[in-house]
């Protein structure tokens, strides 16, 4: 699949979003990541969502407590109730992606039920998001109590969104086939439509391309963009479209030479620090340093210290935390946090002090640890400031504080990444989050390790014993074997097993984070 028959792909299907959404006046446009923005051009694109598909997926139906996506709502308040135009694709032998048929409409149902729980509409209009066939239709019925209990167990604070928003949300498809719902019009004074526009035009499974066209072109850019980023695009649109495939890498090439570097254009147009709420708290990514000039403190998070003596920030104070990067980063960050509450308190946070929380992505490892300052230091009703509540004691790994369980994590976690969906902190992030401010969790996983490595040793101590009285007994190979095995060691197996499925269940209490949404 060449580049420029990618790049010709995405202008077909941009084109199509515009065009439909212009037969929507009043809507505001959402791109969908993590490919909806190479659809919808910036000036259309209001905000942007995190609906995922696998989310959508038969059998897998979620309610997301991760993402809950509450900037939605924000964007439905900012249209005056009009509704939301959001737009997304998916790759051949679909007409639209899971995340349009089954996980947006579970969302919708989920969000009306919190929202306007009386409300009559709310459990009847569901469906018409358009649910992916019979056996999905009766799948998810079956969930959607338990989804609204998810959500109801959250305890969000949405009193906000019950002033702002007037009436229930109900998604429809749109497509190449069937641009516009007649229904709409029929209840159109009664509901916010959402409408769900897949860009891509369908081609039949067993074909990759259908006259240089690509269905889906601009999934898994990371792989073939060379670098390019969605803005970029819009930005040398035509160029980019009329060059050939022997031409395009040079162009590609010169585009982000011309932007000066990659990262300084990234971090001026999209990946600009995000502040989290009413708080003086920013999260992005490791800034040059007269960025950080305009910092009271900056907590950095990467394997190397990014700056030489020479740049040593020269006024704001800054905690570097060496938790090393990617996956193995999430699983050690509960180790180097014992600084973090001295050096928040050490700073004037009471008075406005401000405070950047950077590590190479912007993405996992900052969000994680502005997470845990976020549940700390501001009270969760009004983000007043009660960082001066915090009493943190690193030998012990205690904190004299509120309580704090994992719904108040995840409601803070929406808080966040409403702000900006691209922030995904990993599994082993969250972890490391839900040890440090929950740190019960952490003795008890230690203990059954370690009841986990007693078992264990028991077990070897046994199978030892039994191959020695097999041997003693001057039995064949075999019967020493079995003997090995059998000779008494079963009991320490079980122990292990009991202690590794005990472990499992308290394990539990941090998946119920439900870190994979």
């Amino acid at each position: 699949m060449s580049i420029s028959n990618r790049f010709k792909s995405i202008r077909e299907d941009g084109n199509f979003a515009v065009e439909t959404m212009n037969l929507y006046p009043g809507m505001l446009g959402i791109a969908n990541q993590r490919c909806g923005s190479w659809y919808l051009p910036p000036g259309r694109t209001h905000a942007t969502s995190y609906f995922k598909s696998t989310d959508g997926h038969h059998g897998q139906w979620a309610f997301s407590k991760r993402r809950l996506n509450l900037q939605v709502l924000d964007a439905v308040i900012k249209s005056n109730n009009t509704g939301l135009f959001i737009v997304d694709s998916t790759r051949k032998g679909k007409t639209m992606p899971d995340a349009f048929a089954n996980t947006i409409p579970i969302w919708c149902y989920v969000m009306n039920k919190l929202l306007f729980p009386e409300h009559l509409l709310s459990e009847k209009l569901w469906a018409w998001g358009g649910v992916d066939g019979t056996s999905d239709r009766v799948g998810i019925w079956k969930r959607l109590k338990g989804f609204v209990r998810d959500g109801e167990a959250l305890n969000l604070n949405l009193e906000y969104y019950r002033k702002k928003l007037t009436r229930p949300l109900v998604s429809f498809p749109s497509t190449r086939d069937s641009p516009v719902s007649p229904i709409i019009a029929l209840f159109k004074d009664q509901i916010t439509p959402i409408i769900l526009c897949t860009a891509s035009r369908p081609i039949p499974a067993a074909e990759s391309l259908v006259e240089g066209y690509i269905q889906g072109a601009a999934d898994d850019s990371e792989y073939w963009a060379q670098g390019l980023t969605p803005n970029l695009y819009w930005r040398y649109e035509t160029e980019l479209c009329e060059t050939s495939d022997a031409d395009l890498p040079e162009l590609i090439f010169n585009i982000i030479a011309s932007e000066k570097s990659l990262r300084r254009m990234e971090n001026l147009e999209t990946h600009q620090p995000t502040k989290i709420d009413t708080t003086n708290f920013y999260i992005g990514t490791l800034p040059d340093i007269d960025v950080i000039e305009g910092y009271h403190g900056v907590v950095i998070c990467s394997d190397d210290y990014p700056y030489s003596v020479e740049e040593e920030p020269k006024t704001a104070r800054r905690l570097w935390v060496q938790c090393g990067e990617g996956k193995a980063a999430g699983r050690t960050l509960r180790d180097h946090l014992d600084e973090l509450v001295p050096f928040l308190k050490s700073l004037d946070l009471a008075n406005g002090a401000s405070v950047l929380f950077a590590c190479p992505t912007g993405k996992d490892i900052s969000v994680g640890i502005a997470l845990i300052a976020f549940c700390l230091f501001y009270e969760e009703e009004d983000n007043s400031f009660i960082g001066d509540t915090v009493v943190y004691e690193a030998a012990t790994n205690s904190m004299t504080h509120l309580e704090i369980d994992k719904n108040l994590i995840l409601r803070r976690l929406a808080h966040i990444t409403g702000g900006d969906p691209e922030m995904n902190p990993s599994r082993a992030t969250l972890q490391s989050v839900h040890a440090f401010l929950m740190s019960e969790w952490d003795s008890k996983i230690a203990g059954l390790e370690e009841e986990k490595k007693k078992g264990k040793k028991k077990w070897k101590d046994k199978k030892e014993k039994g191959k020695k009285a097999a041997v003693g007994a001057g039995g064949k190979k075999g019967d020493r074997d079995e003997g090995g095995k059998g000779g008494g060691g079963g009991a320490g197996k079980e122990e292990v097993g009991e202690a590794e499925e005990r472990k499992k269940d308290i394990s539990g209490g941090l998946k119920t984070l439900d870190l994979e949404g």
